[in-house]
């Protein structure tokens, strides 16, 4: 039962065809073992290398009995969640529903949008720190809400704050908080370099902000489903790193469909697989974790600027 299930529902070429559209001529350096430790930020740990380092280099899906006895749970649950319709997805934070209200009143102020900010010091924190961070240019850190806001700009504070909400989920569950950290760090990352490229890709910064920031949306689900398994299997559940990457490319698409759905950002959350967009933003994330991990370069992309993506690069 649970094999027919999971493979009715985890077709892995409709899964995989975001990530093969990016792999066309891609050498097979990505999968490379790491080769030098120097070119990754000093705080990232072996685990984060080869964590972020397997997200980009999947290329097809498994068998399920090629997993640990937990793995097989985990995702055998997550096929039965979904194909139940029992997928929890959380409920956006107050904020994030607040602040596109606000926006759509032509005076609203800074003053307004920083008071909802301040009534939830999780998602204030995540606003500053992106504030702070090199890709918005200041030389000199801030507190303040009202000038982190203006910072960012009005538009870019709702992706913000879905991902910080949805990574305060996984690490207040306790499980796997290591990896959520490096997914919405290379969100940022994504986010930060794809603003950079706007101008080529004739694309407004704020919609390719967002769309950087939302990409690991679906990686952020899965996470989010392991204490859910975890409690339809009556026992807790610890699925290793290379169970979480298959969740990744066999569950992702259907999540963040429902994600979408939920939240009503259909257009905001979903792009065809083989749209040149899609292939830019895979392009930037297999650039920045080479950068971080010392991998194999990926092929060029045509259309995107190699000199302007070099500086981008390195800025993250």
């Amino acid at each position: 039962m649970f094999k027919w299930l999971f493979g009715l529902l985890t077709n892995p070429r409709r899964a995989a065809a975001r990530e093969r559209a990016a792999l066309v001529d891609h050498p097979t350096a990505s999968r490379a073992a790491v080769a030098d430790n120097d070119a990754a930020p000093p705080e990232m740990s072996a685990m984060a290398r080869e964590f972020l380092g397997e997200l980009v280099a999947k290329e097809e899906a498994r068998e399920l009995n090629e997993f640990s006895a937990d793995g097989q749970l985990f995702l055998s649950a997550v096929v039965e969640l979904i194909s139940e319709n029992r997928i929890e997805i959380p409920l956006l934070p107050q904020a994030a529903l607040e602040i596109p209200r606000l926006l759509e009143k032509p005076d609203v102020g800074i003053p307004q949008l920083a008071a909802v900010l301040e009534q939830d010091p999780s998602l204030s924190v995540a606003v500053l720190r992106v504030a702070n961070s090199a890709a918005f240019g200041s030389a000199h850190e801030t507190a303040s809400l009202r000038q982190a806001i203006v910072r960012l700009g009005l538009h870019r504070l709702r992706a913000l704050l879905v991902t910080a909400h949805l990574e305060s989920k996984v690490l207040h569950a306790g499980v796997f908080q290591e990896e959520a950290r490096w997914l919405t760090t290379l969100s940022r990352a994504m986010a930060e370099v794809a603003v950079s490229l706007a101008p080529a890709l004739s694309t407004a910064p704020d919609v390719l902000f967002t769309k950087g920031m939302l990409w690991h949306l679906e990686h952020l689900l899965v996470l989010t489903t392991v204490s859910t398994a975890s409690a339809r299997q009556r026992r807790r559940l610890a699925p290793e790193a290379e169970v979480l990457q298959e969740a990744f490319f066999r569950f992702g698409p259907t999540l963040r469909e429902l994600a979408a759905r939920a939240w009503d950002l259909r257009p905001l959350l979903i792009d065809a697989p083989d749209s040149y967009m899609s292939l830019c933003m895979i392009q930037i994330r297999r650039r920045v974790v080479a950068k971080w991990c010392g991998l194999g370069l990926p092929e060029e992309l045509a259309g995107l600027p190699e000199d302007r993506l070099h500086l981008a690069l390195e800025r993250v």
